[in-house]
């Protein structure tokens, strides 16, 4: 996933607990970096060539200073809780 957000142009970093779910945040790195949906549905694609399904919430949530968030479901009970900080 790491490499898949460095190919969109963000910097992905682990962030609380991993009790209930993975909480990860998705940081704009470059210039030009990807739109947040394409980078959404990169890493859905990376985790489902993983674990051969995936489920993306797909109305992002808004979040406070801007944050977008998606949940991306790796099985029934287990999922990404993504947020991505604004490009701009």
């Amino acid at each position: 996933m790491q490499e898949c957000a460095r190919e969109y142009g963000y910097a992905l970093a682990v962030h609380g607990s991993l009790n209930r779910d993975i909480d990860l945040v998705a940081i704009p790195w470059v210039e030009g970096a990807r739109d947040p949906v394409d980078l959404v549905y990169g890493l859905a694609s990376v985790v489902q060539s993983i674990t051969n399904y995936v489920d993306v919430i797909e109305c992002e949530t808004k979040k406070p200073y801007g944050r977008l968030a998606w949940s991306i479901y790796i099985d029934r009970t287990t999922y990404i809780d993504l947020s991505v900080t604004p490009r701009s």
